[in-house]
């Protein structure tokens, strides 16, 4: 009798140990491991958390914006798959990785066949994220590339407590360069994990995944995770997303207003309506993306999902990057473009101003020769038949000559066509245009000086440029030499890769 009373003891305390006691056998379903990998990035850096906090604020921002940036722009993100293997495989072949890609355009421009299980109450919520993803056409060097490293290692398994698989030096493959592709690592993984993400602006940012679970088509993959499905997941991590369940129970949330309160991860398939808390009248969302259902059961990103994932590539935002990235062009295309406008930008003393743009090869081909056209304010100022050796993927610095500027605000347009003295393959990134305000030249006598004590702010004769609206320099009350100075709050500042000027008068 002592015996049975200790044993059925002992089965209460390991059925208060299982993560999800919905279902008795899920200790041993494997899971994604991002929530982990956070914690494990957290204690080896404290940074880690402090980024993860400034994407949060960033992405609540463009959502409180009304959802910046606007709809309509289809954004494009090169893909790298590191296919890492220690075993023949897992060495997957390159149709599994083309299938991938193919789930991840149909899930997040919501083309996928499936739609038609979403249920009714949620088909007004679901959204296409107008985000799609191609394997990169040209490597860091400007190089054709098919987006597929290949790498054996000596590691039997690969975990999220090291994150060796995201460097050679561990037996893995270093990433290329990650404000230029997604990083995707395909390898052996501890048992029990999926894949885990690092979101894009932090440190070891891309995805990792475990070769039975990425794509559709092979011979390895698991049944519950044969459709792409844990790709999807784990791309919505890297562009900010949360798992739909927040941190747990129906007090908290994930921070998207339209996927309903939900208690804990879904597993399977549940039945709708299946609710988990009271407050959410259609029940558990249980086949958003962002839940731990099989892949046969997810169907969609909600339209506020979508809206937090492209506030990703608003301006001094994690991806705004991409927005020139011409990785998803095919080989063999003439394509030069306006990558920046340096000079004229911002602003400046009137007179004189100097011109400085950068131009691109977005295309596949060396580019030797081109046209540069520059106006100002709708007026054509000059002409540049350029001439170089400009490789595939590369940049280049151009300067022009100086021209007159009247004060006051103006527009000012580079374009590019021509490339080779062909016809431009992408016309789509040929012009740039910058907005600049010339001042006037007035100066102020020497010596001059400004203690930022009278109140107003900025003070008679200065400006800041903010081109974020968002936080920008501000006065404190406090100095060295009296009660005031001229600050700014980068503590609470989550625009990343922004500037914020302070100018002075001339």
């Amino acid at each position: 009798m002592i015996h049975q009373l200790l044993r059925f003891s002992l089965a209460i305390f390991l059925l208060t140990l299982l993560p999800y006691p919905r279902l008795s056998a899920q200790s041993v379903r494997p899971v994604c491991g991002t929530d982990a990998y956070y914690q494990l990035q957290m204690q080896k850096d404290p940074q880690f958390a402090q980024r993860l906090a400034a994407i949060d604020r960033f992405v609540s921002e463009q959502i409180a914006k009304g959802g910046n940036p606007a709809r309509g722009t289809i954004y494009q993100i090169p893909v790298v798959v590191h296919v890492v293997y220690n075993t023949p495989a897992q060495n997957i072949p390159d149709a599994q990785v083309q299938s991938q890609i193919d789930v991840l355009n149909e899930d997040f421009r919501r083309l996928n066949a499936d739609t038609v299980n979403t249920p009714a109450p949620f088909k007004p919520l679901a959204g296409d994220s107008e985000i799609e993803f191609c394997l990169a056409s040209f490597d860091p060097s400007g190089n054709p590339s098919n987006g597929i490293t290949r790498t054996s290692t000596s590691k039997s398994v690969f975990s999220d407590a090291t994150d060796d698989i995201k460097a050679s030096a561990s037996g893995g493959a270093d990433p290329w360069p990650q404000g230029d592709y997604l990083n995707i690592w395909v390898g052996p993984l501890t048992g029990g994990l999926l894949g885990y993400a690092a979101p894009a602006g932090s440190s070891g940012e891309g995805v990792v995944i475990g070769p039975e679970y990425f794509g559709r088509i092979g011979s390895n993959l698991d049944p519950s995770f044969d459709l792409g499905r844990t790709a999807t997941h784990e791309i919505g991590h890297w562009l900010s997303l949360k798992h739909t369940w927040g941190a747990g129970g129906c007090t908290n949330d994930d921070g998207i207003a339209d996927t309903p309160i939900q208690d804990q991860p879904n597993f399977g398939c549940q039945t709708f309506p299946y609710i988990s808390c009271p407050a959410a009248a259609n029940g558990d969302m249980y086949m958003n993306y962002m839940d731990y259902s099989d892949d046969a059961c997810f169907n969609l990103f909600t339209i506020g999902q979508a809206t937090a994932m492209r506030a990703m590539f608003a301006p001094g935002g994690p991806l705004v990057s991409f927005l020139n990235s011409g990785g998803c062009l095919k080989a063999g295309f003439d394509d030069i473009g306006v990558e920046a406008i340096l000079d004229p930008n911002g602003d400046q003393c009137g007179g004189k101003s100097r011109g400085a743009v950068m131009i691109r090869n977005f295309g596949q081909n060396v580019v030797t020769s081109a046209q540069i056209k520059y106006e100002l304010d709708g007026n054509l100022l000059a002409i540049n038949f350029w001439s170089g050796t400009l490789n595939p993927g590369a940049s280049q610095l151009v300067n022009f000559p100086s021209f007159n500027v009247s004060i006051g605000t103006h527009s000012f347009k580079a374009y590019t066509s021509s490339p080779n003295g062909n016809s431009d393959s992408d016309p789509a990134n040929d012009a740039f245009t910058s907005t600049f305000e010339a001042l006037n030249n007035a100066g102020i006598a020497i010596p001059f000086f400004e203690g930022f004590e009278s109140g107003a702010f900025p003070p008679a004769n200065w400006s800041t440029t903010n081109g974020d609206n968002q936080i920008t320099w501000q006065e404190a009350p406090i100095g060295r030499n009296g009660s005031g100075s001229a600050f700014m709050d980068n503590y609470n500042y989550s625009a990343i890769g922004q500037v914020d000027e302070l100018l002075s008068p001339a």
